[in-house]
């Protein structure tokens, strides 16, 4: 599992936003459902980074293709 970088710019942000919005985590359940919402965070960690790749190759399509044709496909 990828460390998460606690230096990164979002993620100082989002830290902000969540202790601005006064959450408080219940942490009182059992060991079953802590591994399943683990579970759940660790497959919802995989899709943001399987759509940033998309994106980043959507970008690196865009930067490779003629001035102009992004306008001609719309």
């Amino acid at each position: 599992m990828k460390k998460v970088n606690e230096g990164s710019e979002l993620r100082k942000r989002a830290e902000l936003r969540f202790l601005k919005s006064g959450a408080v985590p219940d942490i009182r359940c059992s060991k079953e459902e802590l591994q399943h919402v683990v579970q759940e965070l660790l497959i919802h960690q995989i899709e943001l980074e399987m759509q940033r790749e998309e994106l980043q190759h959507s970008r690196d399509q865009l930067s490779l293709s003629p001035p102009g044709s992004a306008e001609k496909n719309q």
